[in-house]
């Protein structure tokens, strides 16, 4: 609610992991809410028709699209190693 009053457009919480965080978030503020997924393996929430429901207005891989990148080049990559 600060970030809100203080004249944030969408809060971008860290560290949501279940539905009932999401739902509660969403009920708190007036603002559109957004969360982080990994792009292999979703949210804890549910997967984005989940997230929709919820009231969830983006979804965003934020960093964690290029770690996930990093660890499956790694993976293939290391099958060149001699």
């Amino acid at each position: 609610r600060l970030m809100e009053a203080a004249g944030a457009r969408a809060v971008y919480p860290v560290g949501l992991s279940t539905a009932d965080q999401v739902s509660d978030l969403v009920a708190a503020v007036s603002i559109p809410l957004n969360v982080t997924a990994h792009p292999a393996d979703g949210h804890g929430a549910g997967d984005i028709a989940a997230l929709t429901k919820l009231g969830v207005r983006r979804v965003t891989f934020g960093p964690l699209w290029q770690k996930w990148l990093g660890e499956l080049s790694a993976g293939q990559l290391g099958k060149w190693l001699i």
